[in-house]
């Protein structure tokens, strides 16, 4: 939850020398919870407005300090090759792109309160996501050459290597800034995913998904404050309990393999029932047909290439088995339930 901003924060303090205690972990989980819980439930407007900044920030740092390392370290039109990249190990890489651009389809939940939702809505996920992908490429190169092509394998053993270039090249000053943005990074995060997750909770239960009690909306900031307050209660606990029994740094393995796969899956499935979607609308065309199975033979091969190359241990072992929990959980939680979901 929130980027693992509580396992991430005691690593860039470190690398700006500052020794942070074993449990720093707790207080962090839960004063970013309270955060995005209280901003979600205090209206759509100041939390969009808050997450909208922020990310603004991020984005204009993150392309300064890559243009910094440029000014020292040109670009290398050689980094971008597939030259000693085998296809599966290509296949882990499209995992990580396709998380790294999840979230944008969460937008749609926030259709039924924005104005002309249609329009406004897909201009914004079109801008957003040509925003982040741009900054995503630079980036990525700058983080590779400022690194060193020869010393990437060091690069992903380290928490915030994007710090660690920060104060090689900009100082403790931008060590300490980057350091800022991640914490506003990590409560941005927080008060997505709960104004997110909170209002699929509220379709759920409006839709007779999940209990009635969680449809209903404040009186006055106009929220779903009882679908915040679960969601609040529910991932809080999850992610403490979680942590506790392996361990925060084991976490982001064991809770990654578990919402890689969840994702992909998702992304499966709902690709599969927009066909039934467009049909039903007397929609559907071939070119629908072909693009849902390119898609979702593309996903296929990204969870089959995750499967052969994934080193396995007692936490990816956990992420699994939590995946297949979860799965089997939501099944007979809708097999028992036996409630009629609302025709779309």
């Amino acid at each position: 939850m929130e980027r693992f901003l509580y396992r991430k924060l005691p690593g860039a303090l470190q690398a700006l020398g500052v020794s942070t205690p074993s449990w720093l972990w707790i207080p962090l989980v839960i004063i970013v919870a309270l955060f995005g819980g209280v901003l979600s439930y205090l209206g759509v407007r100041p939390s969009l407005r808050f997450t909208l900044t922020m990310s603004i920030l991020e984005i204009v740092f993150i392309l300064a300090t890559s243009f910094l390392i440029f000014t020292k370290v040109p670009p290398d039109p050689t980094t971008f090759t597939f030259k000693y990249a085998s296809p599966f190990n290509v296949g882990v890489g499209m995992a990580f792109i396709f998380l790294a651009f999840a979230g944008y389809e969460t937008t749609s939940v926030l259709g039924e309160e924005a104005k002309d939702p249609k329009n406004t809505i897909s201009k914004g996920v079109f801008t957003a996501a040509l925003l982040v992908g741009i900054t995503y490429l630079v980036a990525s190169e700058a983080f590779v050459v400022g690194w060193g092509v020869n010393n990437m394998s060091s690069f992903f053993t380290e928490l915030v290597p994007g710090i660690i270039l920060g104060v090689k090249y900009g100082g403790i000053a931008l060590g300490i800034i980057l350091t800022i943005l991640l914490i506003s990074s990590g409560l941005t995060d927080s008060v997505t995913f709960f104004n997110t997750v909170s209002r699929v909770v509220f379709a759920m239960a409006r839709d007779g998904v999940l209990d009635k009690r969680l449809y209903d909306i404040h009186e006055t900031n106009k929220t779903p404050h009882k679908a915040i307050l679960f969601s609040f209660i529910f991932s809080l606990a999850y992610t403490l309990i979680f942590s506790l029994i392996i361990g925060p740094e084991n976490v982001f393995l064991s809770v990654g393999i578990t919402t890689t796969f969840g994702f992909l899956i998702a992304l499966f499935t709902a690709n599969i029932s927009l066909l039934f979607i467009l049909r039903k609308n007397n929609s559907l065309s071939i070119w629908n047909i072909l693009l849902t199975i390119a898609i979702n033979s593309t996903l296929l091969f990204v969870v089959f290439a995750n499967i052969i190359t994934t080193s396995v241990n007692v936490y990816v072992l956990i992420g699994v088995v939590s995946f297949i929990v979860w799965m089997i959980a939501g099944a007979i939680y809708r097999v028992a339930t036996n409630k009629k979901v609302t025709e779309i």
